[in-house]
């Protein structure tokens, strides 16, 4: 029986784990504009080549025909997982330029983008700046991680004050210029996944990304038992402290984790070399 054909536009976070999940049961092509996988790491972004992404730059998608369409061939398929992230060039553009400057307050337009700014922050430190934060310590995360994280930042030597002198942009909607509204399973419209960064959620977490691509690739196998979506993200000071935290506080969930101590700064380092060796696969990470 020939195998139905999956199409994956974009291969980021969510995109890649996708894949890995479909591509021994169906013909997959993972369709990008570069033939790697970003991986933003503490230490900056690194490109993880993939030999099975299709290098090939996005012309016009046709999601009522399932059609998508390069600059090299014309695909239609049986499904269409749409994960072509947003546009994050305006953070990196403003994150490169705080470099220039010292002793400045900074906040985030979007609370929820707070996670990157910190660990900037905590960077910027460590390379010998001074500058503070304003914030609410992502206090929709629940109160002990807040606190934590408060915590955490003051025993860096990294001070609160309430005004703010710069703000980190939002990322903006990318390709189809606006964000996408899906529902409880990913599905925008019949035979359409959209996942990852794309889609209307104020939360854009690469971690969060990775597990919605993953459940996508089990929906479509008929393994559905349901996302459980969950927030985790680590944070180090560069000096062999780093602090991880884990909440399910924004799906309406009470659990939260915080800890800071100096094993999460090893599993930390050792996070990007596992991607690089699995070309971007989550894999069993999932499970801690």
């Amino acid at each position: 029986m020939k195998k139905s054909t999956i199409i994956i536009a974009g291969s980021g976070y969510s995109g890649i784990n996708a894949y890995y999940e479909l591509k021994n049961h169906y013909n997959v092509i993972l369709i990008n504009n570069n033939n790697y996988f970003n991986y933003y790491s503490k230490n900056g972004t690194e490109k993880i080549y993939v030999k099975n992404i299709k290098n090939e730059i996005i012309k016009d998608i046709d999601i009522s025909h399932l059609n998508v369409k390069t600059d090299k061939n014309n695909y239609y398929c049986d499904r269409l997982i749409l994960s072509l992230g947003c546009d994050r060039d305006n953070q990196i553009n403003f994150l490169k330029n705080m470099e220039k400057y010292d002793n400045l307050t900074l906040s985030s337009e979007n609370k929820y983008d707070d996670y990157i700014l910190i660990q900037y922050i905590l960077y910027l430190k460590s390379r010998g700046k001074n500058f503070y934060y304003s914030g609410d310590f992502l206090s929709f995360l629940g109160e002990n991680i807040s606190d934590e994280i408060r915590n955490f930042m003051e025993l860096s030597g990294i001070k609160y004050k309430g005004k703010s002198d710069n703000e980190l942009p939002e990322c903006k909607p990318n390709f189809f210029g606006d964000f996408l509204d899906v529902n409880e399973n990913f599905i925008y419209k019949k035979n359409v996944f959209a996942i990852g960064d794309l889609i209307k959620s104020d939360i854009k977490l690469g971690e969060l990304s990775m597990r919605q691509g993953i459940y996508a690739g089990k929906y479509i196998k008929n393994n559905n038992i349901g996302f459980n979506p969950i927030f985790i993200t680590s944070f180090t000071n560069y000096h062999g402290l780093s602090m991880r935290i884990k909440s399910k506080m924004p799906w309406n969930n009470s659990y939260q984790y915080a800890n800071i101590s100096h094993y999460h700064n090893l599993m930390t380092k050792n996070l990007g070399k596992y991607y690089k060796i699995r070309k971007g696969k989550m894999g069993f990470i999932r499970y801690f």
